[in-house]
């Protein structure tokens, strides 16, 4: 357990790289503690804050399992970072900033084009909103 990296990790390198290509000149901040939750990439200008989920940890539809030893611990565990991670992205909303979530498979080697096309996309129109606004 005390290998395990709570920033810097291969998912939220790769979602860093997808939005500083996506807006290369906007400021990207990694895991703004100024925010609840940290969120893994904050787009100030945007108001946007991303979280990468990973799929055991944040309780993946496809991927997580729950283990089969300690069973109790690890349900109430998981339960609770699910409950958490609700709980973050309502204070955000609440303050007026757009909360999305990348599971940590969409960032790997297999759906990385895929995610970095529909992330990107999805970055450029949000900016292009912006700055109309201006």
């Amino acid at each position: 357990m005390s290998a395990i990296r709570s920033s810097g990790t291969r998912p939220e390198l790769a979602l860093e790289k997808i939005v500083r290509g996506a807006l290369p000149r906007w400021k990207v901040q990694s895991h703004a503690v100024s925010l609840a939750g940290r969120p893994d990439v904050y787009l100030p200008s945007l108001r946007l804050a991303i979280f990468v989920e990973g799929c055991f940890w944040h309780s993946c539809p496809q991927h997580g399992k729950v283990p089969k030893s300690n069973l109790e611990y690890w349900e109430a565990k998981l339960r609770a970072n699910a409950s958490r991670d609700r709980r973050v992205a309502r204070k955000l909303r609440r303050q007026g900033l757009s909360v999305w979530h990348v599971w940590e498979h969409d960032l790997r080697q297999n759906r990385l084009a895929w995610t970095e096309a529909r992330l990107s996309g999805r970055l450029k129109k949000m900016a292009a909103k912006t700055r109309s606004r201006t």
